[in-house]
């Protein structure tokens, strides 16, 4: 049997297909908890976008915890 994912972290990224998710997921898939972090200062990958994908996904059902980071760029820092 396959187990489950437990959570999923995912760190200053965005969704660029938002109608790929919503044909592919489940309402298993629904049930992984998720947090999104992001850098407000990030030039790589745009902070709204992140913040923009993590909205889309709490609409169609996910929980999502925000963590947004002042000042800090497209990294990663120990807090997260």
């Amino acid at each position: 049997a396959t187990e489950p994912i437990a959570g999923a972290l995912i760190l200053s990224a965005y969704l660029p297909h938002r109608r790929t998710i919503e044909e592919r997921m489940t309402p298993q898939s629904k049930r992984v908890p998720l947090v999104m972090a992001h850098g407000e200062e990030d030039q790589v990958v745009q902070h709204a976008w992140g913040e923009a994908s993590c909205q889309h996904l709490r609409q169609l059902g996910f929980s999502v915890k925000w963590r947004s980071y002042p000042g800090m760029a497209h990294s990663c820092t120990a807090q997260e």
